[in-house]
């Protein structure tokens, strides 16, 4: 009813525009009225009415009503106020109308119109009409249902449980809640918007949700607060993380307990640089230099922490070590060098770390292994890391083979034959031993059979040896042969009609076939033998080397 009374007031100081002396009939228009007030929606309208002198005795009236009032005529059975009386030259209208009496009930989602009424004792002669809508009436909270976060009824003392509200109806006007908590033989504390209770005291406190409508609705639930155990230590994750500037990252902190029980608890945190809301982390704005940050989480009596780049605006994109591929006598020595591009596409010369998978390094220098009479090839790896960014590039060297002379080649051969041979004993020792022994060998099975192949492969006919892809050839073309060969032999035993005949020779023709393919392998391998005798050695040589390095290599795993 005060809501109502006030947009009297509010167009009264507009009526008392026409309180001054003028024409005893004359009309004056008003500035339109644009009106907003809690539940209730004003049309702009413009309000006319009548100013007269004190002398002629008119007096003023207002009306409320549902009918849309535009005859001459006061509606009868509706609101009005009493005759306000003669109006002084100098009396404001809005002094007049508070004195009014009070605005009857009105129905809600109703459109109601508001009129200012002159008389001259005569007629009467109303305003230009302004409506307005009563507002639908509020849904109101019927009940509340307070539950801790996961249903849990209990918290460690110390640490906190998020509570939260159901509220129904579901299309309550308003279903925000204020929450409270009262200690009963616990305490704590809660947000009295979050509603996260941080438990301060052990044994119980009731958690309570209060609708903010007229409802005077609430829930509550009972919280018991337990004695936390004894705390060993905390950890916060991520332990390492990479942040662009101004970028976000939420760490996690775990407790561990003396009985090795664990829990994750609210620590509070701090940066060394950045900032943090919560459990939330902000990086600093990047600046050209990588930075490095020290973020410690604090639970109770224990801290842990947490290290974070934030990557700068200079970053590392790529490398390249030079020379990228070059030619070395055994034993020769190679300076590189490695040059780092990045992301604003400048370069620089940069200190990186090298490897490589034949030689040595010392610093940015490599030396070669020993020439042997094969051709060796090494990879060098080159490592650079600037902040938290890791590179990496390659180059190949060459190393050069020993000039030998065919009978050189040949004694060299014949000892990595040897070693091979060697080898190869100690490899079925060991193996022998580790059966013995009961040691499980199934992950090393293909690892055997092919160390089986290189130990005991030397020589084809008139003592031409083979290399390994020549080896690897004939073996497939002997297989295919005694496949064809026994597929003949089970087809000869089976007793069927002429036609038989027919698959029996299609069987030896294909057989025939395949052997005569492996005797013009057989001589292509004797031509080139003959023919490209010093540059087959170097190939049987690098064959030999291999095997050797595998066996080297199997028997280290055994």
């Amino acid at each position: 009813m005060k809501k109502f009374l006030s947009i009297f007031v509010a167009l009264a100081m507009v009526l008392s525009l026409f309180a001054g002396v003028g024409a005893r009939t004359a009309k004056a228009a008003a500035a339109p009225i644009t009106k907003a007030a809690t539940g209730i929606s004003l049309t702009d309208a413009t309000l006319h009415g009548l100013s007269d002198d004190a002398a002629a005795g008119h007096s003023f009236w207002v009306s409320l009503s549902t009918i849309d009032t535009t005859s001459a005529t006061l509606p009868t059975g509706v609101y009005s106020t009493p005759d306000l009386g003669t109006i002084a030259a100098s009396t404001q209208f809005s002094a007049l109308l508070s004195s009014a009496a009070g605005l009857p009930a009105v129905t809600a989602s109703t459109t109601y119109y508001f009129v200012a009424w002159c008389s001259d004792g005569t007629t009467w002669t109303p305003g230009a009409v302004m409506s307005f809508t009563t507002a639908a009436p509020p849904i109101l909270v019927t009940s509340i249902a307070v539950t801790g976060a996961g249903n849990a009824t209990t918290v460690v003392n110390g640490g906190t449980l998020a509570m939260s509200a159901a509220v129904l109806p579901a299309n309550a006007t308003d279903a925000t809640v204020t929450w409270s908590v009262a200690a009963g033989t616990g305490t704590a504390t809660i947000g009295a918007s979050t509603g996260v209770l941080t438990a301060t005291g052990v044994g119980t406190v009731t958690v309570t949700a209060t609708a903010h409508d007229a409802s005077g609705k609430t829930g509550t639930e009972v919280i018991t607060v337990t004695t936390a155990p004894t705390l060993s230590s905390i950890a916060i994750a991520p332990a390492t993380v990479t942040l662009a500037g101004g970028a976000q990252q939420v760490f996690t902190a775990t407790a561990t307990y003396r009985h090795a029980t664990t829990a994750t608890v609210a620590a509070t945190y701090t940066a060394t640089l950045g900032t943090f809301s919560g459990s939330t982390y902000t990086a600093p704005a990047a600046t050209v230099a990588a930075q490095t940050v020290t973020v410690i989480g604090s639970y109770l009596t224990k801290t842990a922490t947490a290290m974070v780049t934030i990557l700068g605006t200079h970053l590392l994109s790529s490398i390249a070590i030079a020379p990228a591929t070059v030619t070395l006598a055994g034993a020769a020595t190679q300076a590189f060098v490695a040059t780092a591009t990045y992301s604003d596409a400048t370069t620089a010369t940069v200190t990186a770390t090298y490897t490589a998978t034949l030689g040595t390094f010392s610093g940015s220098t490599y030396t070669a292994p020993a020439a042997t009479v094969a051709t060796q090839t090494a990879t060098v790896t080159g490592t650079y890391t600037e902040g938290a960014v890791t590179k990496l590039a390659t180059a190949v060297v060459t190393i050069s083979a020993i000039p030998v002379t065919n009978l050189q080649a040949l004694k060299a051969l014949k000892a990595l034959y040897k070693q091979i041979g060697d080898t190869a004993k100690l490899i079925r020792d060991k193996v022998k031993a580790a059966k013995a022994a009961g040691k499980d060998l199934t992950g090393l099975t293909a690892d055997l059979k092919t160390a089986q192949k290189y130990a005991t492969h030397r020589a084809v006919s008139h003592g031409i040896m083979l290399t390994e892809v020549e080896r690897a050839m004939l073996e497939t073309m002997q297989t295919s042969i005694h496949k064809l060969e026994q597929d003949l032999k089970t087809l000869r035993k089976v007793k069927t009609p002429k036609a038989t005949k027919a698959t029996l020779d299609l069987f030896r023709a294909h057989i025939k076939t395949a052997i005569a393919e492996r005797t013009a392998y057989l001589k292509t391998i004797h031509t080139a033998a003959l023919t490209q005798y010093s540059s087959r050695l170097v190939t049987l040589i690098a064959d030999a080397t291999m095997k050797l390095t595998f066996l080297q290599t199997l028997l280290g795993k055994l």
